[in-house]
């Protein structure tokens, strides 16, 4: 191959389906903002692995604190986008966890709302498409996962990004354990329901719901949920891998060094789609 044949990774055009906003925060922000509003700083996550699911929230919701004015929406946005374009971004789906802040902004859909306008100012901007993913959050609740489904379907029909719908799905989020889908089985029928243009995203197997459970968990969101693309998945279960292939999803593989590598999933005939690295983790799609 000669040198004018060989690309940079960072160069190839990718896709990004699996990004959480306030997750995505610069550290150098994410500290100024807290010198701000005068919020403690939390521990700096780069290269940081968790005991437990419950460590990882604390700071991610310290992260969410930050949020307080709608500069700080549209700054985040701007600074997400622009460090995806780094990598080769084009297109990239941003899950936000405004539950947490939308009672600064005027409740759910005002705040909703002012996340489609600065992701539509950050697409203007930097030429990154972006598409928004409402996620429910597990351990608030199946009374507030009904009534934000009802508000991303509203937004879904409403609220638009540079002329496109704003809202592409409705997403699961938080921890497993306790959470199991079924449970949230009439919050993802009202959002995705047959005349809805959004799709079903939820993550599973991330954290088993219960011991040796990681693979039921992500076999409910297809079956009971009708997930349209997982998030995370579990390790090796021929049965889960199975039932993907038969309903033809995507899974959104995240390697750290403690699951099987993406090669290990290949060599059994899933597809490789693509992958974008983003700080000390790379993101896998398989084809399945």
């Amino acid at each position: 191959m000669t040198t004018d044949q060989q690309r940079e990774l960072s160069t190839l055009p990718k896709a990004e389906l699996h990004l959480h906003l306030e997750g995505a925060m610069r550290r150098t922000t994410l500290v100024e903002l807290c010198n701000k509003y005068e919020i403690p700083i939390p521990i700096d996550t780069a290269g940081r692995r968790f005991d437990d699911f419950s460590a990882f929230v604390d700071v991610y919701i310290a992260a969410c604190e930050c949020i307080r004015e709608v500069s700080d929406i549209k700054r985040l946005f701007q600074e997400v986008a622009e460090d995806v374009k780094l990598s080769g971004a084009v297109w990239i789906e941003i899950a936000p966890s405004f539950s947490f802040y939308s009672h600064r902004f005027g409740g759910h859909f005002e705040c909703l709302r002012l996340l489609a306008d600065a992701a539509e100012e950050a697409e203007r901007s930097t030429g990154v498409g972006i598409g928004i993913v409402v996620s429910v959050e597990r351990h608030l609740g199946v009374e507030e996962a009904e009534k934000l489904a009802h508000i991303a379907k509203r937004g879904a029909e409403s609220l638009k990004i540079c002329g496109r719908p704003a809202i592409l799905g409705l997403g699961l989020h938080g921890p497993e354990e306790g959470n199991s889908p079924s449970q949230f089985k009439e919050a993802f029928d009202i959002a995705c329901c047959s005349k809805s243009t959004m799709v079903s995203l939820p993550h599973a197997g991330e954290i088993a719901p219960y011991p040796g459970g990681g693979a039921k968990s992500a076999i409910d969101a297809v079956q009971i949920l009708k997930a349209k693309r997982i998030a995370h998945d579990s390790r090796g279960f021929k049965h889960l891998l199975g039932c993907l292939r038969f309903f033809q999803l995507f899974v959104e593989r995240s390697t750290n060094g403690r699951k099987p590598p993406p090669r290990e999933i290949a060599r059994k005939g899933y597809t490789l789609h693509h992958q974008l690295r983003r700080s000390s983790i790379i993101w896998v799609f398989f084809a399945i």
